[in-house]
This record gives C-alpha cells, sequence and structure tokens, in this order.
C-alpha cells in the first residue's frame, strides 16, 4: 500500500544503482541489538508490483512503500554488529493490512490486530462537563492513548486544568508582531490552536496514519490572525513484541510561519510537546517518572534535558505507563523537560534553554515516538527503541 510519508528516514546509506531483475539489500545493526524495528529504506524505483522482502533464510516481511521515495517494514531480530541480506520479492496477493485507521466524522481511530491504540481529535467535539467554559473547546490533539491491554494513558479536559488534552503541542509566551498571544492557556482568549483539515489517513501491513493540518491563531488584535501552519504527520507501527508488549506511536509536526513575519518565543518553563497523563495519576505521589538519565524523582527532573521520560502508575488493580522518545536532531536536543510537581504532565519545552523563534523562511521541526505498555517503566525496553530512534540500521543495496 503507497502512503505519503514524512517522517525521518531512518535507513541512512544511499541506495546504490540495482538491477531490474533482482533487488537486494543487507541491513546491518551496527552498535545496537535490534528487535522488533522500525526500518526505512530508499525505493530504487524499480520494485515489482505487490512487494515484500525475503531472507537468506528464506524469512519473509511485508513492505509498504511511500509517495517520497521510501518503504518500510518491521525487522524482527539482529544481534548487535550482524548484518541480514533480503532481497525484493513479488507476492501473489496484497499483504494483509495489519494496523488501520477508522474515519468516524471528526475522529481517526488507528487500531493494531483490531485493538484500539489512538484517536486523532480534529473537530472541537463537545465539552465533556456543563462547568467547562467554551472557549476550551479544541481539537487537533490524541485522545485516548492505549496499552496493548486497553488501559488509556492519556486523560482530556482535567477538572484542574481544563486546557490539557492528551497529546498536544502549542506555545505559551510568545511576541508576534508586538503582540503576545498565548496558544497554550485558553483562559486568557489570546491565542488558540485550531484543526484546519485531515489530509489524508491509511492503514497497511507496517503502519497506519494520518496527515492533519492545524493553525495557531493570535486572538490579541481584534480579529483572528493566523501566525503558524502547522502539519501533523501520526503514524502507528505495526509492532507486537509478546516478551515485552507495547505500542509504537509516532508525530512530526512542521509548523510554518503563516506570514512573512517571525515568531518570537522567550525563556519560559513550558510550552512545546505536551501530554496529561491518566486522571488516577493525579496527585504528588501517585504518578511515577523516570528520565534517560536516570532520574525518578519528578522535582529533580523538572527543566532538566532528556532524549526520553517515562510517566506512568497504577489504573485499577494494575500499572501502566508511556514514555516520550524525543528525536536528536529536535531542537535543542536533548530537550529540556516541563514535569509538574503535583499533576501527570510532562512537556518537553525547548524554551527552558532559553529564547528562540521561527522565522518565516525556516519550517520548526518536532519528532517524538510514544512508547505505551502496561506495567511499571522497563527502562533497558526504552533505551533500546530510543537507540532504533536516533541510530538506525543502516541499509546497502547490492549490485
Amino acid at each position: 500500500m503507497k502512503t505519503p510519508m514524512r517522517f525521518f528516514a531512518l535507513a541512512l546509506a544511499p541506495a546504490m544503482s540495482a538491477a531490474a531483475a533482482e533487488l537486494r539489500f543487507t541491513v546491518e545493526a551496527g552498535g545496537h541489538p535490534r528487535i522488533q524495528t522500525v526500518v526505512q529504506v530508499p525505493d530504487p524505483g524499480t520494485l515489482p508490483e505487490r512487494p515484500a522482502l525475503e531472507a537468506t533464510d528464506g524469512e519473509r516481511l511485508p513492505i509498504q512503500l511511500a509517495d517520497d521515495g521510501t518503504f518500510a517494514f518491521i525487522l524482527p531480530q539482529l544481534d548487535r554488529g550482524e548484518t541480514k541480506e533480503f532481497k525484493v520479492v513479488s507476492l501473489a496477493e496484497e499483504s494483509a493490512d495489519r494496523v488501520l485507521t477508522a474515519v468516524e466524522g471528526d475522529l481517526v481511530n488507528l487500531t493494531l490486530g483490531g485493538a484500539p491504540v489512538a484517536t486523532y481529535r480534529g473537530g472541537k467535539g463537545d465539552l465533556p462537563r456543563e462547568d467547562i467554559d467554551a472557549v476550551y473547546r479544541r481539537g487537533g490533539y490524541l485522545h485516548p492513548l492505549m496499552t496493548p491491554s486497553g488501559e488509556a494513558v492519556t486523560d482530556d479536559y482535567p477538572s484542574n486544568h481544563v486546557h490539557h488534552h492528551g497529546i498536544w503541542m502549542a506555545w505559551t509566551k510568545t511576541r508576534y508582531q508586538g503582540r503576545n498571544p498565548d496558544f497554550w492557556n485558553m483562559a486568557g482568549k489570546t491565542g488558540t490552536v485550531e484543526a484546519v483539515a485531515l489530509d489524508h489517513s491509511w492503514s497497511g501491513p507496517v503502519h497506519a496514519g494520518l496527515d492533519a493540518r492545524h493553525r495557531h491563531i493570535d486572538l490579541t488584535s481584534g480579529e483572528p490572525v493566523p501566525v503558524l501552519d502547522e502539519l501533523w504527520s501520526v503514524r502507528l507501527w505495526a509492532i507486537e513484541d509478546s516478551a515485552s508488549p507495547y505500542r509504537l506511536l509516532e508525530l512530526r509536526s512542521e509548523q510554518r510561519m503563516a506570514s512573512e513575519a517571525e515568531l518570537e518565543l522567550p525563556e519560559y518553563h513550558y510550552g512545546g510537546l505536551g501530554i496529561r497523563g491518566n486522571g488516577a495519576w493525579d496527585g504528588q505521589d501517585r504518578a511515577r517518572f523516570l528520565t534517560s538519565e536516570g532520574v525518578t524523582d519528578r522535582n529533580l527532573a523538572n527543566s532538566k534535558p532528556a532524549r526520553w521520560i517515562f510517566m506512568g502508575g497504577g489504573i485499577g488493580q494494575k500499572d501502566a505507563g508511556v514514555a516520550i522518545l524525543s528525536h536528536p536532531e529536535n531542537f535543542r536536543s536533548p530537550q529540556p523537560v516541563r514535569v509538574h510537581p503535583k499533576e501527570p504532565f510532562v512537556c518537553f519545552a525547548p524554551q527552558v534553554g532559553g529564547d528562540m523563534e521561527i522565522k518565516h523562511a525556516t519550517a520548526y521541526l518536532s519528532n517524538y515516538r510514544f512508547v505505551v505498555f502496561d506495567g511499571a517503566a522497563n527502562a533497558d525496553l526504552l533505551e533500546r527503541l530510543w537507540n532504533d530512534y536516533a541510530h538506525p540500521p543502516s541499509i546497502t543495496w547490492l549490485e
């Protein structure tokens, strides 16, 4: 299945000219062990119909094509330092879709093997409680995000921070044309983020996802003024690891100025990517945290750089959690994290590192993966998945 692809190309070596009769390449694990690893490959442009991969040991893997000239597959296992050879073959039938999207009005539901994983909320929808002011109605975010057993690790419209919505993106302290719109805190009515359109959604054997457009709007001048045009690309990968079950969701944000002006982002303690955890974790001692630097104290983790951060806790009779992996090419990587002292809230906040700006001629790119699982934090798993993301296997085409 051919789908748009705007994610980082994870296979780094350039493609060589390959013979049309047989396309072969090697995957090299490099310095990290690979288990259920996402691999993205430069497309030589001569793939057969209904392509798949066949390894020298006879193993066959589905692949999924994209419009940017790449294809993706899931590498089951490759030990550190090992290399495996694949050739492209043609199947008699299309590979079955394993991950699916279903559009229901303003909602896009993503499932893996029939189990719900995430929902993108495009429209503003109805407010969940009568005591919430209409100013807080918002679309353009992800909620709920589900564990393999079906527990939601995100919350929406929590009573103590009504403007928190699952997984969302916005800037807080800003300067634009002499004004100070706040796109995060909606109560002040100085700024907002609106979902503009769902451009595309797809299903497939390797990934399912969607492309959607958002607009960040300044409300301080009397008339709404578009400031940022944002593209969200969301992707759910077809990964089912029986040893350590988890879900892997990827989000890429591309923000561009809607005018020739610049958006100034002065130093501030939060703003950027936010995630609100399950309501069961609300309270000073109910949520547990772990960062890539080994920090478990939420106050010590706050405002410190991290490659990844885990947030979780008890839901009913069991534990569950979510980890956010930040790509090393993100601005000011490793980015500082904002961890709320009492509430289940985490934000990757590059503004903590000082003043920044988004210029007219340059897109501001952000890339994150979300690892969702039942149970307590697993540092070894998260470190392995971050290395897959940051240091993917290399690809070499064979003549």
